[in-house]
């Protein structure tokens, strides 16, 4: 065989075990680094849902893969942020799912709120409606500024016009009482979040936020997450304390029967008589017992004046002679006792009709009498008479329509101010006469040359005298006004409103 024909066999043959052996190292380099790429991504997807592992230390396989690990590590972020809120509002619910006493709940609700949405500081205001006034609970971390402005009108001012929609204020003027507490004095925030909180669509108070920095999106939308379960929590807890109040007024006569009951089991007769003479005793509540037949065996003189019906027309009566035929009809008399067994005690509240057509407002409570061996021997019902506060309710009610009429229709100069001269409401008759823009929330005794005289007579109408007249002199023009002053329906516990006309 030529030579030449040989060494060119020769040398094809090494090219294709060559290229062979490159083609097989190729494949295997592929095969690494594909490994090495799917462990990254699998290693870097876990940590996304296991918080336990850490992103930063996957060392990158090829520079390729830097792209998608910094998006990777941008997602991290985000879920780690959103985790972290998710931690907090979960720790907020649980605040409003084991308090119950309002005091207890905001103390333990106020941190955490202020924890979840970067905040300073925080205050809550609660909604009186019978007074119409927010009236502040609780604060932390505010200064003690915060608390001149204890009672605010609702609709009126910064916090008193946060009644619907959430408001962040971020330019607060140099005087706000929203100081904030720290070891260097007082300091302005920079940002202040008012949220109303609802319960069932009714006001039940205002929460105020403030913070050294704005308040960003990621805050509002923690800030909407909570608000609705902080609306139920404390709308629960108003109620509780309003019901605990009740309890705590009833609790000592429960008590007192309940001894009474253990201490004579054997002395029936005496048992009888002797608790019918204490029971008899309490005029300001209605009292009356049933067996376990539901038949009425003790009813006091407070029953009496309260239903206006006689002992001798219900005693040994079933105790559906009270009641009303839709009541009856309705079979409540066996659902209260079964609440009442059940719960140990049955509670209700609400107009109610006596037997001459009137009606009462009452708050009342049923729980039942067991002797020494736990078995029931029948129950009491205790009545309060709460007509008395509704009809306080209604007169403040009335009392601001009549003010608010008399403003809308007079064309006198009229104001309301406080016994101090601080001026609560105002028309613009009076503003033209005192030639000032907004009266409102000024001292009215500053616009005259002896300011501390006028404040002197109108503490004396409004402590002694009713009413008075008089004049003064104005500071600016030194123009004589005239004053015919009454006194309002004090509110509440609150100090009197004064009524002023003013003349020229």
């Amino acid at each position: 065989m030529d030579l030449h024909l040989i060494l060119i066999c020769f040398i094809i043959l090494a090219d294709v075990i060559f290229l062979a052996l490159a083609g097989g190292f190729m494949y295997y380099i592929y095969r690494v680094r594909t490994k090495e790429i799917v462990k990254y991504a699998l290693g870097t997807v876990n940590s996304l849902v296991d918080s336990n592992v850490n992103i930063d230390s996957f060392v990158y396989p090829c520079a390729d893969i830097k792209p998608f690990a910094e998006k990777l590590k941008e997602i991290s972020d985000i879920l780690g942020v959103k985790e972290k809120h998710r931690k907090e509002v979960l720790n907020i619910v649980n605040s409003v799912a084991i308090n119950m006493e309002l005091t207890a709940l905001l103390e333990d609700l106020l941190p955490k709120i202020i924890k979840a949405t970067d905040s300073a500081c925080a205050a809550f205001y609660m909604a009186n409606h019978a007074t119409n006034q927010l009236e502040i609970k609780s604060s932390v971390g505010f200064s003690k500024n915060l608390y001149n402005e204890f009672d605010m009108t609702i609709g009126e001012g910064l916090i008193g016009t946060s009644v619907k929609e959430i408001r962040i204020i971020d330019n607060l003027p140099d005087d706000s009482e929203f100081m904030i507490k720290t070891f260097l004095g007082k300091i302005k925030p920079k940002s202040v979040m008012i949220i109303p909180v609802l319960n069932a669509d009714q006001l039940t108070g205002v929460l105020c936020l403030a913070s050294f920095n704005k308040y960003q999106e990621n805050q509002n939308e923690i800030v909407e997450l909570i608000r609705y379960y902080v609306g139920i929590s404390i709308g629960n807890a108003i109620t509780y304390e309003q019901t605990k109040r009740l309890s705590n007024e009833l609790r000592f006569q429960n008590t007192l029967i309940q001894n009474l009951n253990d201490d004579l089991e054997k002395k029936v007769d005496n048992r009888t008589v002797f608790l019918n003479n204490i029971i008899d005793s309490i005029l300001d509540y209605g009292i009356y017992a049933l067996d376990v037949d539901n038949n009425i065996t003790a009813w006091n003189k407070g029953a009496e004046t309260l239903l206006g019906v006689s002992k001798d027309d219900v005693i040994g009566k079933n105790a559906e002679v009270i009641m009303t035929p839709s009541d009856i009809k309705a079979g409540k008399l066996a659902r209260k006792i079964e609440i009442a067994l059940r719960d140990g005690r049955y509670e209700e509240s609400g107009w109610m009709p006596k037997k001459d057509g009137s009606s009462y407002f009452s708050e009342s409570i049923l729980f039942p009498m067991y002797d020494n061996e736990k078995n029931c021997i029948g129950f009491t019902n205790i009545i309060k008479d709460m007509t008395y506060l509704k009809n306080v309710e209604k007169a403040l009610g009335y009392e601001k329509e009549f003010t608010q009429k008399i403003f809308e229709i007079t064309h006198q100069a009229v104001i309301v101010s406080s016994q101090r001269g601080i001026i609560e409401k105002a028309n613009t008759t009076a503003e033209n006469l005192m030639q000032e823009g907004s009266l409102v929330g000024k001292d009215l005794c500053r616009f005259f040359l002896e300011p501390e005289y006028l404040r002197q007579s109108l503490t004396d109408v409004a402590q002694r005298y009713g009413r008075g007249e008089w004049a003064s002199v104005m500071r600016k023009d030194r123009r004589s006004l005239g004053f015919n002053v009454y006194v309002l329906m004090e509110s509440g516990e609150g100090e009197p409103k004064l009524f002023l006309y003013l003349t020229e």
